[in-house]
């Protein structure tokens, strides 16, 4: 939407052509509204492997006086190796495991659009 917004926008100086903007602005209101569109998250850059290290560094420290002893570190190299989100991660049970497809089934998997029942399977 917020490309086709772009060229609408840019339709009457760029090409001389008239379109009526406030029909494009009320027909995205609308979907936002019904959960058709949601704003992006843009990502500007990815975290350096010295930035990693340090994380990892932290999490490893925090597991020393984690009382559940909660594998910190782990689940962080897990999530960034599998592109899962940590709590996709922390929410895989050991029935999710498919081991003869090598892959195990992530529930409720981020959709703009679907919230629940968003079930992948993951390699």
């Amino acid at each position: 939407m917020r490309f086709i917004g772009s060229v609408i926008k840019s339709a009457k100086p760029l090409f001389d052509i008239d379109v009526n903007v406030e029909n494009y602005l009320n027909a995205r209101y609308i979907m936002a509204k019904a959960g058709m569109i949601t704003p992006g998250k843009v990502r500007s850059r990815r975290s350096t492997r010295n930035e990693c290290d340090r994380l990892i560094e932290a999490l490893r420290a925090r597991e020393t006086t984690s009382y559940k002893s909660i594998p910190y570190s782990e689940i962080f190299m897990f999530s960034i190796l599998t592109c899962m989100r940590v709590g996709e991660v922390t929410r895989l049970k050991w029935n999710d495991i498919d081991v003869e497809q090598k892959a195990v089934l992530v529930r409720d998997r981020k959709d703009p659009r679907k919230k629940i029942g968003n079930h992948m399977k993951v390699a």
